[in-house]
């Protein structure tokens, strides 16, 4: 859509890559729902494999960036699991 600029886009369930020239012409910011919190991707794997252990989940608000879940965080929480329920 050349010469649309809108504000801000949030990918709230968005489960693709959105490519470098994108990243590049919008704001947008990523919304993750899982066991996740600064430094913790759910790319990185670091969790993706231990999610039935997990003590705590929560939900990540980070930038978008070219590099694949790596972009600063902006807000995050975390609350107690259901494991064990």
């Amino acid at each position: 859509m050349e010469g649309v600029k809108a504000d801000i886009i949030v990918l709230a369930g968005y489960m693709l890559v959105v490519g470098e020239e994108i990243c590049e012409i919008h704001d947008m910011i990523n919304s993750t729902g899982s066991a996740q919190w600064p430094g913790r991707h759910l790319a990185g794997g670091d969790l993706a494999a231990d999610t039935q252990r997990a003590q705590e989940s929560g939900n990540m608000m980070h930038l978008v960036t070219k590099e694949l879940d790596k972009g600063p965080p902006i807000t995050y929480c975390t609350f107690p699991s259901a494991v064990g329920v």
